[in-house]
């Protein structure tokens, strides 16, 4: 079994090409260098719901890199 974390584009076509492979994407919005996670909880949690619904095995949350507080942030992502 392979895993790949941290995907951020194309996870469709990935999903389908790559049969027995765990996808694990980034939730949120990254940007920069090095990369700072940007966006509301919210919008983090409907981008899981939406990986899950297409075969993610879970997801990658920069939480340590969030630009406001990561335990919250933590606390409202992670059921």
């Amino acid at each position: 079994m392979r895993n790949i974390v941290g995907i951020k584009r194309g996870y469709n076509k990935v999903f389908k090409e790559l049969e027995g492979t765990r996808f694990y994407p980034i939730v949120g919005r990254c940007t920069g260098i090095p990369e700072i996670l940007r966006g509301k909880p919210e919008e983090m949690i409907s981008d899981a719901k939406k990986y899950k619904m297409i075969g993610a095995a879970g997801i990658s949350l920069f939480a340590y890199r969030y630009v406001s507080s990561a335990e919250e942030l933590m606390n409202k992502v992670i059921p």
